[in-house]
């Protein structure tokens, strides 16, 4: 017996990514011990859970994206992409980094305020892994495209069609302080000097 590869088959048949083809290394009769497994009463509810793991992953960190994609369209992009690659160990701020690239790779974030959603999102895990990495303060730099204000007004309406495109773009510095808020100032533009306040970073 392969252990490694068996146990990497085990690991498909959670996610629900069952398919013989998929391992060619494996005997008949572990492939045969991968159909029971699979045809377990409790195999559906070991499913549930591991999906709803991965899922609070994305909310916790990602709820921006989530919001400005709309329910259904998330759902069934994480459906997607829970297929495509495992789950990338416990590690939160990972899961979520690959989760922004399979939709950029998908052509999700291709334009529009989407594209400066998962921008500053991005920047924000960058944050957070520094801050868990034991950082006392972080910071970040973006670009936006749309006026900040308006497009986190928007995300929380759920309409990114509210934001406001800028005539040039938006420089903000986001930085984590050291009592643990989440700051974000305008450094360019109208709004220049603008702080936005995003509270304590969990």
């Amino acid at each position: 017996m392969n252990l490694a590869a068996f146990q990497s088959a085990l690991a498909d048949v959670v996610a629900g990514r069952d398919g013989d083809a998929q391992w060619p290394d494996l005997s008949t009769a572990e492939l045969e011990r991968l159909e029971d497994v699979a045809a377990q009463p409790g195999m559906r509810a070991i499913r549930m859970l591991y999906q709803s793991w991965r899922l609070t992953k994305i909310l916790t960190l990602l709820p921006m994206t989530v919001a400005s994609l709309g329910d259904q369209t998330a759902a069934a992009l994480l459906r997607k992409f829970w297929l495509q690659r495992p789950a990338l160990g416990p590690y939160f701020v990972e899961e979520c980094i690959a989760f922004l690239d399979f939709l950029e790779g998908e052509g999700v974030t291709a334009d529009g305020a989407l594209a400066d959603v998962v921008v500053f999102e991005r920047a924000r895990l960058e944050l957070h892994s520094d801050i868990t990495a034991g950082a006392a303060s972080a910071s970040r730099a973006v670009v936006l495209d749309h006026d900040p204000v308006d497009l986190l007004a928007a995300v929380a309406r759920k309409n990114l069609d509210a934001a406001s495109p800028s005539t040039e773009p938006i420089a903000v510095l986001g930085e984590v302080t050291e009592i643990g808020h989440e700051l974000w100032t305008i450094t360019s533009g109208d709004r220049s000097g603008t702080v936005l306040d995003l509270g304590e970073r969990r």
